[in-house]
């Protein structure tokens, strides 16, 4: 799965629409809509932004498991 795809599935998992997603991660609307697009080749900083404003650890755009999938687990 892409970059820009696991972003747009985060993003409407979470019930926001690419207006509210964009202002949560302080993007452009036209900029975010690249991203989800995989038009554009994004920044380490701009991907921090992404992590801050869907509030997602960065490993999950790389296949890493979502902030609310995670069970701590002891054995």
């Amino acid at each position: 799965m892409s970059l820009g795809l696991r972003i747009r599935t985060i993003r409407q998992s979470m019930n926001l629409t690419l207006e509210q997603a964009a202002e949560a991660c302080d993007l452009d609307l036209r900029h975010f809509q690249k991203i989800e697009a995989g038009t554009l080749n994004i920044e380490l900083v701009t991907l921090v932004r992404l992590s801050v404003g869907l509030r997602q650890p960065i490993a999950v755009f790389f296949g890493g498991m979502a902030r609310r999938d995670r069970v701590p687990r002891r054995r």
